[in-house]
């Protein structure tokens, strides 16, 4: 059982409120989602209302926030001006997270949270940006997480991570391949 970092954390559901938007409710009951980011109502994650399914210029808006099982994609086209935000308002999930690497440098977006007693629970791989496309400035618990005989990767080119504490729980028969340097430090800038 592959096993890092274990910093025992609360994986509960806390209820937030955002701004309505009409949602698709036939693409709610759908098991796994590909789900774009256009953040156009708020930066928060965990609003659908930022969020599209199967492209960034679909109309579609799911019913809920990503899920565990859902596939989640930042690309270039959500940000089209600097210095934008993704804030993990709340504990968040997906299966596998992809930031493009087409963002341009100039536009420079922030994944960012706002408790370090948040929790970012990814199912699946971790795709990051060449450095100097984006920062990930997450100060809550980052969990790696996976079941069964599968192959998870954690791409993150370099960047360096900021995280009040990173977990990987693997099944016993996964297997995590790095495919990039990988450079974690706790949120007070202390390596890991």
């Amino acid at each position: 059982h592959l096993f890092a970092a274990l910093l025992l954390s609360s994986f509960s559901f806390i209820p937030q409120s955002y701004s309505q938007c009409s949602c698709n409710t036939t693409v709610g009951a759908v098991p796994n989602l590909d789900l774009y980011w256009v953040g156009n109502v708020d930066n928060n994650y965990n609003n659908p209302c930022n969020w599209r399914v199967g492209t960034f210029s679909n109309a579609n808006v799911p019913c809920q926030a990503p899920r565990s099982n859902d596939n989640v994609f930042f690309t270039a086209a959500a940000f089209g001006v600097p210095n934008k935000i993704v804030n993990i308002d709340q504990n968040s999930n997906c299966k596998n997270m992809f930031w493009d690497n087409a963002i341009l440098p100039a536009n420079k977006p922030q994944l960012t949270g706002t408790s370090n007693a948040l929790d970012l629970n990814i199912y699946g791989n971790l795709t990051l940006t060449d450095l100097g496309k984006m920062d990930f400035n997450f100060n809550g618990y980052l969990n790696f997480l996976g079941t069964g005989s599968n192959v998870y990767t954690l791409d993150t080119r370099g960047h360096n991570m900021r995280v009040h504490s990173f977990v990987i729980s693997l099944d016993p028969l996964a297997e995590l391949r790095l495919l990039s340097n990988f450079v974690l430090n706790n949120i007070y800038n202390n390596n890991l």
